[in-house]
C-alpha cells in the first residue's frame, strides 16, 4: 500500500493532485479476496476459462426438445382387454364378454358389464357403475357415486355411501336399504328439509333418514285435511282418531263409551 505523500503547505496543489491519483488507483487483484472465482478457478492469469453446465435434461416418452423448442405428443391409449372383453384402459384387463371397465384399480367380470373410476369393479352380468370405489355386485345392479355398492340383484345405488342390499331394492343418498323391492333416500348428516309444491317447508325427522329397520321405513310425506304436512304409511292419506279412540305405537284402544240415559 502506497502512503500518501505530505509537503509544506506551499505545494498543497501538487500534493491534492497526487493524492487523488493515490485514491483512484487499483489495488493489487487477490484471488478470492478482491476478485470473485468461477467454480473455484482463478479469474487471474492467461489462457482461457472452459466454463461447464449445471447438469441435462434428457426428455421422457412423448418430449421432444429441438432448438429451444418443447414439443409434446399425446400418450397412446393402449386397450389391454383380452377375450371376449371390448375395453380395458388403465384396469385390471378384462376378458368378460363385452365388458368395459376404465380408470385405475377398475375391474370388471360379468359379461356386458361396465365401470368407470379409480378402484370401481362390476362383478354382476350386465352390471354398470361409476364413481370411485363404487362396486356392482348384483346382476343387472346398478352404482354411481362414492363407495356407492348395488350389492344385489336389479338393485341401485346412488350417492355417497348409498347401499342397496337386496333384490330390486333403491336406495338414493348415504344409508343402506335391506328391504327388497323398496325405495329409500337418505343424508349423510341425517337431517334435511323437503319442499312440497305449494312452498311448504319442513324438517324430514331424523327417524326417516337412511333407516330401513324401523317402523317408520316405507312411509311418506303426504297432507291431512287441514293441508299440513304428516308422514304417515305409503298407500297415501292418514287417519285421525275420533273420540274414545286412542293410537299408540300401533295399537288401537277404545275408551268409555257414554250411552246416555236408557229408558
Amino acid at each position: 500500500m502506497v502512503s500518501k505523500l505530505t509537503f509544506p503547505t506551499t505545494q498543497n496543489q501538487v500534493l491534492g493532485k497526487v493524492n487523488e491519483i493515490i485514491d483512484d488507483k487499483q489495488d493489487n487483484l487477490v484471488s478470492g479476496t478482491n476478485i470473485k472465482t468461477i467454480n473455484g478457478n482463478s479469474l487471474l492469469g492467461s489462457g482461457d476459462i472452459t466454463i461447464s453446465g449445471g447438469g441435462s435434461y434428457t426428455a421422457g416418452t412423448g418430449i421432444d426438445i429441438t432448438n429451444n423448442t418443447v414439443s409434446v405428443t399425446a400418450p397412446t391409449v393402449i386397450n389391454t382387454a383380452t377375450g371376449g372383453g371390448v375395453l380395458t384402459i388403465l384396469g385390471t384387463p378384462t376378458n368378460a364378454q363385452d365388458a368395459m371397465n376404465i380408470g385405475k384399480g377398475t375391474s370388471v367380470s360379468g359379461s356386458y358389464s361396465f365401470c368407470i373410476g379409480i378402484n370401481s369393479n362390476a362383478t354382476g352380468a350386465s352390471a354398470f357403475c361409476i364413481g370411485r370405489n363404487a362396486r356392482a355386485v348384483g346382476s343387472a345392479s346398478m352404482a354411481m357415486g362414492l363407495n356407492a355398492e348395488a350389492q344385489a340383484a336389479y338393485s341401485v345405488a346412488i350417492g355417497r355411501l348409498a347401499i342397496a342390499a337386496a333384490n330390486s331394492a333403491i336406495q338414493i343418498g348415504y344409508g343402506t336399504n335391506s328391504i327388497a323391492n323398496s325405495l329409500a333416500v337418505g343424508f349423510y348428516n341425517n337431517t334435511s328439509t323437503y319442499t312440497l309444491l305449494d312452498g311448504t317447508t319442513g324438517l324430514i325427522p331424523t327417524a326417516r333418514l337412511a333407516d330401513t329397520t324401523s317402523a317408520t321405513q316405507g312411509q311418506v310425506l303426504t297432507l291431512d285435511s287441514n293441508l299440513k304436512a304428516v308422514w304417515a304409511n305409503g298407500g297415501g292419506g292418514s287417519y285421525i282418531a275420533g273420540d274414545g279412540i286412542d293410537i299408540t305405537n300401533n295399537t288401537i284402544s277404545l275408551g268409555d263409551i257414554d250411552c246416555g240415559t236408557m229408558v
